[in-house]
């Protein structure tokens, strides 16, 4: 299992609208074992779609395997990162919701619930599980649930436990460069 966590280059990111927390644009690179994949998603308000174009490589080479454009109608789920951003949020109004994820040509009600206050590292957090059973290729496929570490005053995440199927991780928030109130400023 080693060997194979060694193998995981995964990288993405996002453009929002930051007021309403529209999604413009989505982008992950995935190279995982010998599985390697670029996703790229347009979201059109005007004309309530999702254009996706997703290009599959040979192995881990450069060679293109296959290139999958498609349209799928937006009704307001979320690329996996703005979700992300989403939750942090809302967490605080709700004690349970659902995530409306838009993520490899599917759509997932992902739910969430506050199981707990803590302090963590001085601050005041919300202990919230979220259950993200979403179907994907690649190794680190999602599994079992996920528990994050939310800062009630900076709605950040401080820290997280992620389980998949290669393995889980524990990740900790060491250290935060730029706006470190941004997304609490996008709480209503």
């Amino acid at each position: 299992m080693g060997k194979l966590a060694h193998k995981v280059n995964n990288r993405g990111g996002a453009k929002i609208k930051l007021g309403s927390l529209h999604p413009e644009h989505f982008f992950f690179h995935q190279e995982e074992g010998g599985f390697k994949r670029n996703m790229v998603y347009y979201f059109n308000k005007k004309d309530n779609s999702i254009k996706i174009k997703v290009t599959k490589y040979k192995g881990l080479t450069d060679e293109v395997e296959k290139v999958v454009e498609e349209i799928y109608s937006y009704d307001g789920y979320k690329d996996p990162f703005t979700a992300s951003i989403y939750l942090y949020t809302e967490v605080g109004a709700r004690k349970r919701g659902y995530l409306k994820v838009f993520y490899d040509g599917k759509k997932y009600k992902i739910p969430y619930f506050i199981i707990g206050e803590e302090l963590v590292g001085g601050r005041e957090v919300w202990l919230v599980e979220v259950e993200p059973d979403i179907k994907t290729e690649g190794l680190m496929k999602p599994k079992g649930k996920w528990y994050l570490w939310i800062d009630k005053r900076r709605r950040l995440p401080i820290k997280m436990e992620l389980e998949f199927t290669l393995g889980s991780a524990l990740v900790e928030l060491e250290s935060m460069k730029g706006k470190e109130d941004i997304i609490s400023e996008l709480v209503k």
